[in-house]
């Protein structure tokens, strides 16, 4: 499966290493050093997004690990480029799954709120999911 991460952040870079085990990548973030570090470091099952746009073709699910503050940005960018079949993981903290369907309708969500801690295997990971989510 090929995954779309949007911020190469902390929680980005930190799904980003776990998903590369078994999944190919295509990240995005504003800084693109940021998302070229985090790919060249990753080695050959991750690239780099040119745009927003461009990260979700050919993707079956999409990472929202940004601030915020950024939903309104990303929400725009990305609402033409969505189809049905697509999933929707947000990091958003104290941003509900409500707030999240105002951008992306069409597709299902799932909140998570990770602690830092998950990436070293010693946390855990709340999830908050939306009701077209199948249990496929």
């Amino acid at each position: 499966m090929k995954i779309g991460i949007i911020g190469c952040g902390v929680i980005g870079s930190g799904f980003a290493t776990h998903f590369s085990k078994q999944h190919s990548l295509l990240l995005y973030d504003i800084d693109k050093n940021s998302s070229t570090a985090l790919a060249n470091s990753l080695g050959p099952k991750a690239e780099v997004a040119q745009s927003l746009k461009d990260l979700t073709t050919g993707t079956a699910v999409t990472m929202l690990a940004v601030k915020p503050q950024c939903l309104n940005d990303v929400g725009e960018a990305l609402s033409s480029g969505i189809h049905v079949d697509h999933l929707f993981i947000s990091t958003l903290a104290g941003v509900t799954v409500e707030r999240l369907k105002q951008h992306f309708s069409s597709v299902p969500i799932l909140r998570i709120m990770p602690h830092i801690a998950c990436f070293h295997h010693q946390g855990v990971i709340a999830l908050v999911e939306d009701a077209k989510l199948s249990e496929k």
